[in-house]
C-alpha cells in the first residue's frame, strides 16, 4: 500500500488536506470522494514540493506559456468544447465529471471514465485546458468565469451565456445553441476561404510558370534564333526585355517586393488604416455583399440567442459588436450599441452600419411587433442563405475567368515562341 497526501475540498469550496493509503493513485482518488470531497492536489507522501495531475502543472507554468489560441487553434478547439460539453451535460453528467472526461480518463474517476476518451490522450493541449478548467471548477469558480481568462479561445459572448446559464440554471439548453452559433462563424469564413484559396492558387502556379520560362527557356531560344539572324517579332521582344530586366534587377524586385508586402501589412494591421480598407471591401460590386452578408449572419445569429436568453438588447449589441472580422463593421456596431443607450431604436442606430435591406425590413418589423428576437433568427438564416448562394455564384463566375486568364497568359508564350519559328522557315524557304 502506499501513503498518498492529498488537497481536496467539498461543495461548498472549504478547503481540506490529509494523507490516504491505497494501491495506485486512481483508488486514492476514489476513497477521497468518497467521503465528499474533490481532489485539488494528490501526490505520493514523501515527494514534497511535486504536485501530480493538472492542477500542478498549471500552477508550475508561467502564464505566457499557457494554452492560446495557437496552441488550441482558437475557434475550433471552442466549438469542439462547446459541442461536447453540450452532449455530456444533457446525458446528465454533472459539470465537473464532463470536464474530467474531456481531459481523459486519467483526470476522472472510474465510475465516470469512458472506455475510450473522446481526446487521443490527456497531454494534448486540448485535454489539458479541459483539465484546467476542471480544477478551476472544483475549486469553487464558475465555469464562465474560468472560460474567461481564455480570451484567445472563449469569445465575449461565450462567456456570458455561459454565465446566465449558470445563474438561471439552463446551461445544458444554451451551450447546443453556442456551439451551433459558433460552428455557424467557423463555417462561414471557411467557405470564404475555400473559394478563394483555389484561384489564386492556380493564378499563382501560372504565373510562377511564366516567369520561369521567361527566365530560362526563352533567353535560350532567343539566342539561336539571333544566330540565324531571324528577326524577332514583338511578342518575344516584349518577353525578351522581360527577361533581360528579370535578370538584371530580379533581386532588387524581389526584394522590394517583400518590403512593400511586409509594409503593407503592418500598415493595414492598425486601426486607422484596415478600417479604411474593410470599409471599401464592403463597397465593392459583388464581393462587398458577399463579405456583409457573411458578417450579418454570425452577428444576427448571436444577437437572437442573446435576445431569447434576456440579455439586454444594448448589452447584446455590445457583446455582437465583437463577432465581425470587418473593422469597419465592428465600429458601427459599436456606435450603434451607443445610439441605442442614448435612446434610440435600433433601426435607427443601425442607419449606417450598411445594412442590406431585407434585413433593415426585418429589423424593423421585429422592433414594430415586439418580435426582435425571432426576427433576428429568421434574418441569420436569410444572410446565410444569401451569403452561400452569392458564394457558389463566385465560384461559378471565377473558373471560367481564370480559365480565359490562364489560357491567354498561355497563348502568348506559345506565340512568342512559334513566331520566331515561322518567320526562321520563311526565312530559310
Amino acid at each position: 500500500m502506499l501513503l498518498f497526501s492529498y488537497e481536496a475540498r467539498n461543495r461548498t469550496g472549504d478547503r481540506f488536506e490529509g494523507s490516504v493509503e491505497a494501491a495506485s493513485r486512481r483508488e486514492a482518488a476514489q476513497k477521497i470522494r468518497q467521503r465528499g470531497l474533490w481532489v485539488a492536489a494528490l501526490r505520493l507522501q514523501g515527494e514534497k514540493g511535486k504536485e501530480t495531475g493538472l492542477l500542478a502543472r498549471v500552477r508550475e507554468r508561467p502564464h505566457w506559456l499557457r494554452l492560446s489560441a495557437r496552441s488550441l487553434d482558437g475557434r475550433r478547439a471552442c466549438v469542439l468544447f462547446l459541442r461536447q460539453l453540450s452532449l455530456l451535460t444533457a446525458a446528465g453528467l454533472p459539470l465537473h465529471e464532463a470536464l474530467g472526461v474531456l481531459a481523459g480518463p486519467g483526470e476522472v474517476a472510474p465510475s465516470t471514465a469512458p472506455d475510450k476518451g473522446i481526446q487521443s490522450g490527456n497531454h494534448s493541449a486540448y485535454a489539458e485546458m479541459a483539465g484546467c478548467l476542471r480544477a478551476q471548477v472544483l475549486r469553487g469558480e464558475p465555469l464562465s468565469a474560468a472560460l474567461a481568462e481564455r480570451p484567445d479561445v472563449f469569445p465575449a459572448s461565450v462567456c456570458q451565456l455561459v454565465r446566465m446559464g449558470e445563474e438561471s440554471g439552463s446551461l445544458d439548453s444554451i451551450l447546443p445553441e453556442l456551439a451551433d452559433h459558433m460552428e455557424l462563424a467557423m463555417r462561414t469564413r471557411a467557405k470564404l476561404r475555400a473559394a478563394m484559396a483555389y484561384p489564386l492558387l492556380l493564378f499563382v502556379t501560372a504565373l510562377v510558370a511564366g516567369v520561369l520560362m521567361t527566365l530560362f527557356i526563352l533567353p535560350a531560344f532567343a539566342a539561336l534564333l539571333a544566330s540565324l539572324s531571324a528577326e524577332l517579332p514583338w511578342p518575344t521582344r516584349m518577353l525578351l526585355a522581360c527577361s533581360g530586366f528579370l535578370q538584371s534587377h530580379g533581386l532588387i524586385l524581389l526584394l522590394g517586393t517583400g518590403a512593400i508586402l511586409l509594409g503593407s501589412s503592418w500598415f493595414f494591421s492598425r486601426p486607422g488604416p484596415r478600417g479604411k480598407l474593410d470599409s471599401i471591401l464592403l463597397r465593392l460590386p459583388f464581393f462587398g455583399p458577399l463579405l456583409a452578408y457573411g458578417e450579418w449572419q454570425t452577428v444576427f445569429s448571436l444577437l437572437g440567442i442573446l435576445l431569447q436568453h434576456g440579455v439586454p438588447l444594448d448589452r447584446a449589441l455590445a457583446l455582437g459588436a465583437e463577432v465581425p472580422g470587418n473593422r469597419f463593421l465592428r465600429n458601427r456596431l459599436r456606435q450603434a450599441q451607443l445610439r441605442l443607450q442614448g435612446g434610440s431604436s435600433l433601426m435607427a442606430a443601425l442607419g449606417d452600419a450598411m445594412l442590406p435591406p431585407f434585413l433593415a425590413a426585418l429589423v424593423a418589423a421585429g422592433e414594430a411587433a415586439g418580435k426582435l428576437e425571432e426576427m433576428m433568427a429568421r434574418g441569420a438564416d436569410l444572410a446565410r442563405f444569401s451569403y452561400e448562394e452569392r458564394l457558389r455564384r463566385l465560384e461559378v463566375l471565377v473558373e471560367p475567368v481564370l480559365t480565359l486568364l490562364i489560357g491567354g497568359m498561355i497563348f502568348f508564350f506559345v506565340l512568342s515562341v512559334i513566331l520566331p519559328l515561322l518567320t526562321t522557315m520563311d526565312a530559310l524557304g
